[in-house]
């Protein structure tokens, strides 16, 4: 180390300038140097951390068992299957369905509905009478335990005042005693048309309904 300094005093001003700056030089390679390493390990360190972050737990997926439906829920859905969502006047076409269960057994299923209007009343009381011609089929060829069954027609009415209301226009019931007479293997449009409206009883008919 002395020789080194004996050697650096001997230099003269302008050789001790050029050790000074060859220095400061190495020095500025070094740290440039070592400045592009120092960088690329940031974003690796930051990687790392990333990737060893927790994440959310992923639940796998799983499927909803689907509850097998009761036979009061088989009897509605039957019903409900006999009927467009909405009616020719936007409305829903069923207004309920009871579903009970009779005293010796099996079920009495009553079905309320909003009608089709159409260009006649004869058309509309015909629609009315297919619709229900459609739910005692279904009822009594579905292979339920039915005993009586119901169904019964809403129409918006006007009264001589000019009220208007829904209100029940038309009610036929059909009991298993006379539904197991019925050749349900017929002509559809016989079936509903005339065979079934031929053996049901009707408890309720508007005045505004033709015969």
């Amino acid at each position: 180390m002395k020789k080194l300094l004996d050697w650096f005093k001997g230099l003269s001003k302008l050789g001790k300038a050029g050790v000074i700056i060859g220095i400061i030089i190495l020095g500025m390679i070094g740290a440039a140097a070592s400045t592009p390493e120092e960088n690329n390990n940031t974003p690796k360190e930051e990687t790392v951390a990333e990737q060893t972050a927790e994440k959310p737990t992923e639940k796998p997926e799983v499927k909803e068992e689907t509850k097998p439906l009761t036979e009061e829920g088989k009897i509605k859905k039957l019903v409900s299957n006999q009927f467009d969502e909405k009616t020719n006047t936007d409305k829903e076409s069923i207004i309920k369905i009871d579903i009970i269960e009779q005293i010796d057994g099996g079920w009495g299923v009553f079905v309320e509905f909003n009608a089709n209007d159409n260009l006649t009343e004869n058309l509309w009381k015909i629609g009315m009478e297919k619709q229900m011609a459609e739910v005692y089929k279904a009822l009594y060829t579905g292979d339920m335990d039915i005993r009586t069954a119901s169904a019964a027609a809403y129409f918006l009415l006007v009264d001589k005042y000019g009220n208007e209301k829904d209100d029940m226009v038309y009610k036929t019931i059909l009991d298993k005693e006379e539904a197991d007479k019925v050749n349900w293997d017929a002509d559809d449009s016989m079936l509903k048309i005339e065979i079934l409206p031929s053996v049901w009883t009707v408890s309720y008919k508007h005045p505004a309904v033709p015969e």
